[in-house]
């Protein structure tokens, strides 16, 4: 998905990454890093932020993620970004050599993200920040919706994400305050901010699902029966139309922000 990864359909991760950086505030000369960067979308506005005496690490586990990401870095003249591949999870970097680390859209992601939270607060300077955001409700039940339309041409059931079992940190604020107070950090919160995925028609909405998050389950379809999909998960898509005839998935994504003792 690197070559497409938030570059087509409408804008996703890049407006989620800026505003996790705008609470995050990193500031000049600070040292950054972005887990999980993917495409950029918290490290490009993190670079502007630090500015040129500043750093700013992005690491990912895919290398193609990695190597787009870093020739755009190149193609912008950033010369305190430095893109590496690595585990989000475990970031092979010293300690306490940075004043922020950002995970945008990827600890819900990880195997054990309590020992994420952990690592991250190894690696970060007294007073240090860390800022996560993760994905809550969808408003008017259109993920849902969208998930059972496409059942049917399944060849067989994606598996279940980690955040969607009973047990998640990530199923209320509250539990995942909880998880990163558990590894030492204090002075946590939440903002709970809702955004608005805004389709001109279908057809950016497909170009979107297939360079994002619906991409895994839409793979699990029967190529043969990839158009009768398409059409029903169209059908579905008439009812979040708004009064201007776009369509309109509304999500609240939370943002949570803690420092380190």
């Amino acid at each position: 998905m690197s070559a497409t990864y938030d570059q087509v359909g409408v804008p996703f991760f890049t407006p989620l990454g800026r505003q996790l950086v705008e609470l995050a505030d990193p500031r000049p000369g600070d040292r950054v890093l972005d887990v999980g960067c993917g495409r950029g979308a918290c490290l490009f506005p993190a670079a502007e932020r630090v500015g040129p005496t500043g750093e700013v690490i992005g690491i990912d586990l895919a290398a193609d993620m990695v190597r787009e990401t870093a020739a755009e870095a190149s193609q912008r003249r950033l010369r305190q970004v430095r893109v590496l591949e690595g585990d989000a999870e475990a970031p092979d970097l010293p300690p306490e050599s940075h004043d922020v680390v950002l995970a945008g859209l990827a600890l819900f992601f990880l195997p054990d993200p309590a020992a994420a939270v952990r690592a991250y607060g190894r690696l970060l300077r007294p007073n240090g920040r860390l800022a996560v955001s993760w994905l809550g409700r969808d408003e008017g039940g259109w993920q849902r919706a969208l998930n059972e339309a496409v059942v049917p041409f399944l060849r067989e059931r994606p598996a279940r994400r980690p955040r969607q079992d009973a047990g998640s940190p990530f199923r209320t604020v509250e539990r995942l305050e909880t998880l990163v107070r558990s590894a030492g950090f204090t002075d946590v919160h939440t903002s709970s901010i809702p955004h608005d995925l805004v389709f001109a028609d279908h057809e950016q909405w497909w170009a979107w699902a297939w360079s994002a998050a619906p991409r895994p389950v839409l793979e699990h379809v029967a190529p043969e029966r990839l158009e009768d999909a398409r059409a029903a998960l169209r059908s579905v898509m008439e009812q979040f139309r708004d009064p201007d005839g776009r369509l309109v998935l509304r999500l609240v994504v939370h943002y949570t922000l803690a420092a380190r003792r």
